[in-house]
């Protein structure tokens, strides 16, 4: 629930900056991928309730942190690179860790359900 929290947060406020500066549908296309992965996370999320995290769902929820630690790596090279202010490189340096480090926490956690199943199927 934190990873999904923290990317509505994110996401939602690059929307709102992108339409508020104008930035065009341009800068909008990432937002809208990311939504894609968070929509699907939410998926899983209602599945796992549903039947009990089975393989389907578990995939599902692997979708937002599989697309959020490359997001966030090649977005802090491209910020730290692109020779905006310190604070600015700071504060979105931050935004990657705290989304990278919930992506591989889900990421771990999921890693452990499936062992669990693997070894119940045993």
């Amino acid at each position: 629930m934190a990873l999904l929290g923290w990317t509505l947060f994110v996401w939602g406020n690059r929307v709102a900056n992108a339409l508020r500066n104008d930035e065009g549908a341009g800068a909008l296309v990432l937002s809208g991928i990311m939504a894609v992965a968070t929509a699907t996370y939410v998926v899983g999320l209602v599945r796992s309730w549903r039947a009990g995290p089975d393989g389907g769902a578990a995939r599902l929820l692997l979708v937002l942190p599989a697309l959020t630690v490359p997001v966030w790596v090649v977005r802090g090279v491209d910020i730290a690179a692109s020779g905006h202010e310190v604070a600015f490189v700071v504060v979105h340096l931050v935004l990657a860790a705290i989304s990278i480090a919930l992506s591989v926490l889900v990421w771990r956690a999921l890693g452990g359900v499936q062992r669990a199943r693997l070894d119940v199927a045993a």
